[in-house]
């Protein structure tokens, strides 16, 4: 099992970082070479993901519905009665 060695600070050094970025910029790995043996790959770090879910303000599962219910001729039922439809969905329902 192979242990890995501390972050290398490359701040200093411009080679080093102008390669740091390109591989960064391209996300493509590079290899270095000495004498035509290869010695190490430079890869790209992994980009780190945003977390996905609730919104906070509670209803981020509405705005994945945006867009439901159109067609190419413009807004049908659902998009012109949106708001009738969502105050239908969560007033309290009244009793007869």
């Amino acid at each position: 099992m192979t242990q890995e060695l501390g972050p290398i600070d490359i701040t200093d050094n411009p080679q080093l970082r102008a390669l740091a970025e390109e591989v960064r910029a391209t996300g493509k790995a590079r290899t270095l070479v000495r004498d035509q043996e290869t010695v190490a790959v430079l890869t790209p770090a992994p980009v780190p993901h945003r977390k996905r879910g609730k919104s906070g303000d509670g209803v981020s599962f509405l705005r994945s519905l945006v867009g439901i219910g159109t067609d190419r001729e413009g807004a049908t039922d659902v998009s012109s009665n949106k708001y009738k439809y969502l105050a239908e969905a969560y007033l309290p329902k009244k009793e007869v």
